[in-house]
């Protein structure tokens, strides 16, 4: 009997090792390790929009795992997908308020943009209920994202200063952004054609490109926290 208590110990913690590998996908690795270096770099930061990056980035792993979970019940999983979408909009609408709102047009263009995707996924839960995917909502919102990083890039072009972009955490920030969203967008107008072009028996190439993309994302997102980390530090010191 004592011989058999170690052996089962260590099935036990193979066993739940072979579960954790199965959640372990390009995009959730991707996205743990952004949250790890938000957590590092921002959960200390003087400024809420930064530091609520660090909540955003926990719900998203959050969504990304019980999405997986939920599939591979054989269960709907689009819900948390659409509880996710809540969150993108709010926290990446917050962060470019943050971001814009030295300038009057970028403060409003924010709010009217906030007002309308809110209006747009009310509409979406109406049409079908919560537990079919936001799709008019999300193709909204990466339309909106484009278009503010699009206005950040014109107001940092505009701007008198000189902005040393290799730290710029802003820069690098609104750059993920603006990869990820725009590249997201042009998938979903070419999904039909781009479809039928399988790279492997599971997968067809707009899987891919959303890998990368999602790589582009949470690289310059974790380059960005590194930045801001030492802008803090640095301000710290000066203050002291």
């Amino acid at each position: 009997m004592e011989s058999s208590a170690p052996m089962f110990v260590i099935k036990n913690n193979t066993y739940i090792i072979i579960v954790m590998l199965n959640y372990l996908t390009f995009f959730t690795v991707f996205e743990i390790q952004c949250l790890f270096f938000a957590a590092a770099c921002l959960s200390k930061d003087q400024e809420m929009p930064w530091k609520s990056m660090c909540l955003f980035l926990f719900v998203t792993c959050a969504s990304e795992l019980s999405g997986i979970y939920l599939k591979r019940q054989h269960h709907a999983n689009q819900w948390p997908y659409n509880i996710l979408l809540v969150f993108q909009i709010l926290f990446i609408s917050y962060m470019f308020y943050g971001l814009l709102k030295k300038n009057s047009i970028g403060k409003l263009a924010v709010q009217g943009g906030f007002a309308i995707l809110t209006i747009l996924y009310i509409i979406d839960i109406c049409l079908h209920g919560f537990f079919w995917f936001n799709v008019l909502t999300y193709n909204s919102m990466s339309v909106v994202l484009v278009i503010y990083s699009l206005f950040y890039f014109y107001l940092l072009l505009k701007q008198d200063e000189i902005v040393h972009l290799k730290y710029s955490a802003g820069f690098w920030w609104v750059c993920g952004v603006l990869f990820f969203y725009f590249g997201d967008t042009a998938v979903n107008i070419f999904r039909g054609k781009l479809s039928v072009i399988m790279i492997t028996p599971k997968h067809a190439l707009p899987y891919y490109i959303l890998v990368v993309l999602n790589i582009i994302l949470y690289s310059c997102w974790t380059y960005s926290f590194i930045c801001r980390k030492w802008l803090t530090t640095k301000s710290e010191i000066l203050s002291s």
